[in-house]
């Protein structure tokens, strides 16, 4: 009886050790996982800096501090023209003020890491809601689209 006992306990303890290497294991894979995205993501973020320069021959201003820091502001020109501009946002992306809100009341937990980034146009120095991009497309493609959604856009 005894043998039985101290056999199902050392089974037991084993089991607990192989749960947590598995536990552990996952861990590992989605910091794995979290740092391929990030790395991903940053990269493609310097394509689209190096192809606006490219396209425009405007100046990109890296803010480094408040609510807007590691994001970008894309200019169209040498100068600073806070009045026209597209603010890359690279740090934390949220469609609405409502969601950005909830992150403090609400805060997520992702199983699956998830970098979002997106833009925003500020023509005539009034603001478009928020665009997300997509981290699959083409740098060449989503410069392509930023400043044809400019031009296009009518703001009195």
């Amino acid at each position: 009886m005894l043998k039985i006992l101290l056999l199902l306990y050392n089974m037991k303890y084993k089991l607990l050790i192989f749960i947590f290497y598995i536990i552990l294991l996952l861990l590992l894979f989605r910091f794995l996982y979290y740092l391929y995205i990030h790395r991903k993501k940053n990269i493609l973020i310097q394509q689209i800096i190096q192809n606006w320069k490219e396209r425009t021959g405007g100046i990109v201003e890296n803010a480094h501090s408040g609510i807007y820091t590691d994001d970008y502001f894309l200019f169209f020109s040498n100068t600073h023209d806070k009045k026209n501009h597209i603010h890359l946002i690279t740090n934390h992306f949220y469609s609405n003020y409502e969601q950005f809100i909830q992150l403090f009341f609400k805060p997520t937990f992702e199983i699956i890491p998830t970098v979002t980034i997106g833009y925003m146009i500020k023509k005539n120095n009034k603001y478009l809601q928020p665009m997300k991009i997509n981290l699959n497309n083409d740098p060449q493609a989503i410069c392509y689209n930023m400043i044809k959604s400019f031009k296009k856009l009518e703001m009195y």
